[in-house]
């Protein structure tokens, strides 16, 4: 890494623990505190856009399609999202430990990884042991050598966006700088890894179920929420001055691999909408 690549990326480290370092996070009831003050979660938000689900109704109408009780369809789903909760922890926690390790911090490899953190012929490498994980790995043998990781897990905040804007704080999975070889028109990219099943909702796609306003024109499934949830990113970014020139959502797959889907900017106005309510 050139060295004027390795101190953009060092200072914008700097100044993103400078602005977002007093954040803390509470993971039990998924809590956001500045200073004692409680910040809305950035899912909370979205999920005031998003419409009602009717799961009695729906567990209902289920049940006696597949002749099962009501009770044991809501069991079922409970297991399932609790399943797929614990294995994206798992998975998250894996991408911000490679990412360290990528990015020239070892010592940052979460707890829970330290096992996989072994070495191999004299070489330290993190082992993947499940195929998300192994698509982590995949991503960064294959990305090109102009895609710098900058760091991960970067708590963020609407605190410099100012007085009138809502308080709200996220946590971004991955941030990165990107050289042009051919124009030098570098930029800042901001990234996630996603392990949905699915991004897309085929019924709700069908009979056109859309998200609230002001993003009625958004079908209401797991790809719109993500892009509202990147653009409030980019925002609390660009507050401090990490300009994003690109967003990317990296989906991992059942089967080792990935995709990479870039996410669309959304105007200032429709933003402000949500950020000024």
């Amino acid at each position: 890494m050139e060295k004027n690549v390795k101190n953009i990326c060092e200072n914008t480290r700097k100044l993103l623990y400078e602005k977002f370092g007093n954040i803390q996070f509470i993971e039990e009831g998924h809590e956001y505190f500045i200073e004692n003050e409680k910040y809305t979660p950035v899912s909370t938000v979205i999920s005031e856009y998003e419409q009602p689900f009717e799961e009695d109704r729906i567990a209902d109408n289920y049940a006696k399609k597949n002749h099962k009780t009501k009770e044991d369809v809501l069991k079922e789903w409970k297991f399932k999202n609790l399943k797929s909760t614990i294995s994206g922890s798992r998975v998250h926690e894996f991408g911000e430990s490679y990412t360290n390790l990528v990015a020239g911090f070892p010592e940052k490899i979460c707890e829970s990884n330290l096992k996989q953190y072994v070495d191999c012929r004299g070489e330290m490498v993190l082992i993947p042991t499940f195929p998300k994980e192994s698509a982590i790995k995949k991503f960064y043998d294959e990305k090109s050598g102009y895609l710098i990781p900058v760091g991960a897990e970067f708590k963020l905040s609407t605190r410099y966006m100012g007085d009138k804007v809502r308080k709200i704080c996220g946590t971004c999975d991955l941030l990165f700088y990107e050289e042009d070889p051919l124009f030098g028109e570098n930029q800042f990219v901001l990234a996630d890894w996603k392990t949905n099943a699915s991004l897309t909702n085929d019924y709700k796609r069908k009979n056109n179920i859309c998200m609230k306003f002001p993003f009625n024109n958004m079908v209401d499934d797991a790809l719109s929420h993500y892009i509202l949830q990147f653009n409030l990113y980019r925002k609390m970014l660009e507050s401090v001055g990490v300009k994003i020139g690109d967003m990317r959502l990296i989906w991992l797959k059942e089967d080792g691999d990935y995709e990479i889907i870039k996410i669309e900017k959304m105007s200032d106005g429709i933003l402000d909408r949500v950020l000024t309510k």
